[in-house]
């Protein structure tokens, strides 16, 4: 019988605004928090990012598909992504 499991994949988010913090730049989806993203902000629900020197970031849900997007591993590879606004 064939393996029916899911195959689990990674996921990035990109900043596709060139005001984004390191627009263009693919980071690997951490976890979803309840996070402020700045002193002046109330708390909302944001994905904690990671990019690959180890910085991290927090970035609103609410900007996925407005600032940002969510790719996969295989679109990084392929250059399949916008780079920037």
């Amino acid at each position: 019988m064939k393996n029916t499991f899911p195959i689990i994949e990674k996921a990035y988010l990109v900043g596709t605004h060139h005001y984004c913090f390191r627009a263009g730049t693919p980071s690997e989806i951490i976890k979803v928090v309840v996070g402020t993203p700045d002193k002046k902000s109330s708390p909302r629900i944001c994905y904690e990012v990671e990019y690959s020197d180890g910085i991290k970031d927090y970035v609103p849900i609410s900007e996925v598909g407005i600032n940002y997007e969510i790719i996969t591993f295989k679109d990084i590879i392929k250059g399949k992504f916008k780079k920037n606004n």
